[in-house]
């Protein structure tokens, strides 16, 4: 009688495993996709080139809420909770990456709005190197990113300093 009870305990245990593995947890939270896709739009307005759509090309921007922002480029998500724990838009506006003719907009516009990175509450490292960013603006948000513990923005054009965070050096 024991052994059934275990055999029946073990059934029911690989039968949840197999249907946590196949409902999963959806990643990509619905509120950071949205984000992400905000972030795309910001860069294709300001920016107006086509070669910020191809270094963005795999953010798809339909409003299908089964997309996973999670695969991605440039995001990575905890695997667990599906949230954006980092984000990389290395060389987004560096010109060797896409060719070498010149930039299409005015690098002294070239600008940062940190406020776009607010809804990533898991947020543990954020690359905006060789952006060619001439100014940071919202930089408070940066002490609302708790789990922030990489920002790197080096190869950019900013004049001045950082707010005092833990960033600020």
């Amino acid at each position: 009688m024991i052994k059934m009870e275990v055999r029946r305990l073990w059934v029911l245990v690989v039968s949840f495993m197999v249907l946590v593995q196949t409902l999963g947890i959806k990643c990509c939270v619905r509120q950071e996709r949205e984000a992400l896709l905000n972030i795309k739009t910001y860069f294709l307005t300001n920016y107006n080139d086509t070669r910020v759509e191809k270094y963005l090309s795999s953010w798809w921007v339909t409003d299908d809420p089964n997309s996973d922002c999670c695969r991605w480029n440039q995001v990575k998500c905890h695997p667990s909770s599906g949230r954006v724990s980092k984000l990389s838009l290395q060389d987004l506006n560096d010109i060797k990456l896409f060719s070498v003719a010149p930039w299409v907009g005015d690098p002294a516009n070239f600008a940062i709005d940190f406020s776009m990175f607010q809804d990533f509450k898991e947020l543990t490292s954020l690359n905006l190197s060789k952006g060619r960013f001439q100014s940071l603006e919202n930089t408070a948000v940066l002490g609302n990113l708790s789990n922030l513990e990489v920002l790197s923005i080096k190869g950019n054009y900013f004049e001045g300093s950082l707010p005092y965070t833990k960033y600020a050096k």
